[in-house]
């Protein structure tokens, strides 16, 4: 979007766009603006079917998805040659940018606080993993990973 800060609007815009487009089933989201982002939605009239990804290391009872598990997904899919992703510059930066904290019992959860530079697209990459990997819906046959409106 425009400028140094995300516009809500715009991504609700975009997704509402892609909801059109797609069989769009599930939209994982983090909790920080989500408030703020329901009401973007609702201000360009766009109904999302959202569900709750939890970003810490601690899986809540509330949502089957958490981060540990999405990174864990994420690295296997790419250890194994099983997913490719289309060059993109900005994702290729913030992969590059990413450090992981690392438990004792070695969950791993993104570490923004030491990151080198934005790691968004990372992060959102490894939610819409965790998301299409996990038991949270019906799975179709074949998935369709969407990174901010690039069909994947």
């Amino acid at each position: 979007t425009p400028g140094k800060v995300v516009r809500l609007d715009y991504v609700a815009s975009d997704l509402g766009d892609d909801k059109a487009k797609f069989n769009l089933e599930l939209v994982a989201y983090d909790q920080h603006l989500i408030k703020e982002f329901v009401h973007a939605c609702g201000e360009v009239g766009v109904q999302l079917p959202l569900i709750d990804h939890g970003q810490g290391i601690g899986q809540r009872k509330d949502t089957p998805l958490w981060m540990p598990e999405s990174v864990k997904q994420f690295e296997t899919l790419i250890l194994e040659r099983r997913i490719r992703i289309a060059p993109n510059l900005a994702l290729r930066s913030a992969v590059q940018s990413a450090t992981f904290w690392t438990s004792p019992a070695g969950l791993k959860r993104f570490d923004k606080a030491k990151a080198t530079s934005r790691i968004d697209l990372c992060v959102s990459s490894a939610m819409t993993i965790g998301l299409a990997t996990s038991h949270a819906k019906p799975k179709p046959k074949q998935y369709q990973v969407m990174v901010f409106g690039e069909q994947r």
